[in-house]
């Protein structure tokens, strides 16, 4: 694999020919690397494999309008079943009589050939043993019994009664050959036995009793498809109803006899690939019938000689290069690219369907990528500009980090709209109209702009999402398009950090003579849409639903309670880190619930224990006790500038002595 690595770096340090020479090497690459690929390492193995599952889909669908309606005509499967071995007084082995008598009464119905895949490696009752024993010396029907020789199955002694009961002339090996990943594939051919007899597989061994040779070789399994009712390709009989079968059944068919339980002697298919549980499992008598009638139709399974497989490659990789020199924006060249692959794969489907010829799918699949990939990587140098000027253009609404995360998966960043849960921050400057009257055009756009800055660059700190402005009103939002666990812990810090800059800028404004108000800030958490919203032409990314709507009534709930920071419930629950004071219980306009508003404290108020004299004057308001106005007298002497205090104290004054307030504006 060095080797095709050193290849491929050699090749685009060098490419600077015309772009259709860039693509004719891109084909030859592609078409050489993966080849290669195929035959070494873990990524061979991994496409050998999923080569291997698309050709087991392809079988369990087969063609459904092509189904036989009758079972194979010349293969009989007996089974011994739960129900016959429930008649025994024990289930193993097998009662040798039962199968003395069952081979007799086969031979009487004038079978062509009997195959037992029930192994005889160890004594039971003599005279029962005898029987069998007789039976299969004496019986005029040619008989095969199953035969294995591997010290990882049969001990010595278990061995050695086998080849005493079973003659050489009557073994077949009962081996079954699994592949990689335990799916049975091949048809096992024999092997020489320890004294030096070569056994033939159990289907070889029978057809070889009635005079058919076949090839010594292990070729892949070709399995049958279910008859069009859904129901086995081979007529089943249940080893104790077999004297009740009408002859006609019978005669002249090679009979298979075998174990058909539900947990012993089943293996995987290539059906149990994609239908998964004991629906793909096979007995091992089914599958020695599906070698029979394979070896005995001369019908095996047909694949794509390499030669093609090989122009089918280049083909695939000449119309991956061609779509990767689309101008197409991605989305497009991925659009297209599975509708091909789609289209691709169903004409593989329907090849086999057809003529139960197997295309190769995945190395195709995989070379038509990959020649995508690459001619897009050698002339994709504008596309490469646009990306650059795209993440500029996301830079100004979102995050560097924000903006890396989404230029790795574009698929976060999803046109279509999403509810998902996020925290929702509006701002809003005080008497900004009447300032905005009072200067010039340029004075409000100068100072304007150096305000939303700063306001833009907070919540980018913060890895928000700006969304919108609104004149001097910004809207802002976390959690989206990137999740984010603690979405309202960075919106709350966002209104803190934003709280003092806007301070800061606010008393600069003041030395230069301007009455610049101050800011407002709603921060409130909840699930609500979020996406591309607008005209075709014209989209904006932003949040709509009620909670975003909730946010922007706090922001101008801090005009009643004198506060510049409202905080919803919602979120101060999931910002416990951020010492905060209970405002209010409000019922807002249009709305029947209250919400619990709160606001964040800076650190002097709670070292000076003013914080703590508020929480008991406020449990005494929710209490409805007769001390509260006092207590509330008391907070507004010690600070005559605390708004909340001044609003719950006039309501007192008043005569309302409860925490929940009805408000009738917005």
């Amino acid at each position: 694999m060095s080797a095709f690595r050193t290849l491929f770096s050699r090749l685009f340090a060098g490419l600077r020919t015309s772009l259709p020479l860039q693509a004719s090497v891109i084909v030859l690459v592609a078409v050489i690397g993966i080849e290669g690929a195929t035959q070494v390492g873990f990524v061979g193995r991994g496409l050998d494999s999923a080569e291997e599952w698309s050709r087991d889909l392809r079988l369990t669908i087969g063609n459904i309008f092509k189904r036989s309606t009758t079972p194979h005509p010349e293969i009989v499967v007996v089974t011994i079943t739960e129900s016959v071995l429930d008649a025994f007084k024990y289930r193993s082995p097998v009662d040798r009589q039962f199968l003395s008598d069952l081979l007799d009464k086969l031979a009487a119905k004038h079978v062509q050939a009997i195959g037992v895949d029930v192994l005889l490696d160890r004594p039971t009752e003599p005279d029962k043993d005898a029987a069998l024993r007789h039976t299969l010396r004496t019986l005029p029907v040619p008989v095969v019994m199953s035969f294995v020789e591997d010290p990882r199955l049969l001990e010595p002694e278990p061995l050695k009664f086998l080849k005493e009961f079973v003659p050489p002339e009557e073994r077949g090996m009962a081996n079954i050959p699994f592949g990689k990943d335990n799916v049975v594939r091949s048809i096992y051919p024999g092997e020489f036995d320890h004294d030096g007899h070569y056994i033939p597989g159990l289907a070889r061994a029978i057809l070889g009793r009635i005079g058919i040779q076949t090839p010594d070789e292990e070729p892949r399994l070709r399995y049958l498809q279910p008859l069009a009712d859904g129901s086995p390709p081979f007529t089943e009989i249940e080893a104790d109803t077999v004297e009740f079968v009408p002859e006609a059944l019978l005669a002249g068919k090679i009979v298979l006899v075998g174990a058909d339980l539900s947990i012993t002697d089943r293996h995987l298919t290539p059906f149990s690939r994609n239908q998964g549980g004991l629906d793909g499992e096979m007995a091992g008598v089914i599958i020695h019938a599906h070698g029979l009638a394979q070896l005995l139709d001369g019908k095996g399974v047909k694949m794509l000689p390499q030669a093609a497989a090989i122009l089918l490659l280049a083909f695939m990789a000449v119309i991956g290069t061609t779509l990767g020199r689309l101008a197409l924006p991605t989305w497009g060249q991925a659009g297209i690219g599975l509708g091909l692959i789609a289209l691709f794969w169903a004409g593989g489907f329907v090849i086999y369907g057809e003529t139960e010829l197997f295309i190769p799918l995945v190395d195709p699949t995989v070379v038509f990528a990959a020649a995508s990939w690459l001619t897009d990587l050698v002339i994709g140098r504008e596309m490469r500009q646009q990306r650059n000027f795209v993440t500029n253009a996301l830079s100004r609404i979102v995050s560097h980090k924000v903006v890396d995360e989404l230029l790795r998966d574009p698929s976060k960043l999803s046109v279509a709209a999403t509810r998902r849960e996020m925290t929702y921050l509006f701002t809003d400057v005080a008497g900004f109209t009447t300032l905005a009257e009072s200067i010039t055009s340029d004075q409000l756009s100068d100072l304007l702009n150096h305000y939303l800055q700063g306001l833009c660059d907070e919540i980018l700190r913060a890895e928000g999402t700006v969304c919108r402005f609104i004149g001097d009103a910004v809207f802002a939002l976390w959690s989206a398009p990137i999740e984010q666990p603690d979405h309202a812990a960075r919106a709350v810090a966002c209104a803190l950090a934003i709280d003092a800059h806007t301070q800061a800028f606010r008393h600069a404004q003041k030395e230069k003579g301007l009455s610049f108000g101050k800011t407002r800030i709603g921060v409130h958490s909840g699930d609500a849409m979020v996406g591309f919203f607008g005209a075709n032409d014209r989209m904006e990314y932003t949040a709509l639903g009620d909670n975003v709507n909730a946010s922007s009534r706090l922001e101008s709930l801090n005009k009643f309670f004198g506060t510049r920071i409202a905080i919803s419930e919602a979120t101060a629950l999931q910002a416990p880190d951020v010492p905060m004071r209970l405002v209010a219980n409000v019922i807002v306009k249009g709305k029947s619930l209250p919400m619990k508003i709160y606001e964040p404290l800076k650190s002097q108020v709670i070292e000076s224990g003013y914080a703590a004299r508020y929480a008991v004057a406020y449990a005494a308001l929710e209490a409805g006790s007769p001390d509260t106005p006092a207590l509330f007298e008391a907070l507004a002497v010690e600070n005559p500038d605390d708004g909340v205090v001044s609003f719950h104290l006039e309501r007192l004054r008043r005569g309302v002595i409860e925490q929940e307030v009805v408000l009738l504006e917005k």
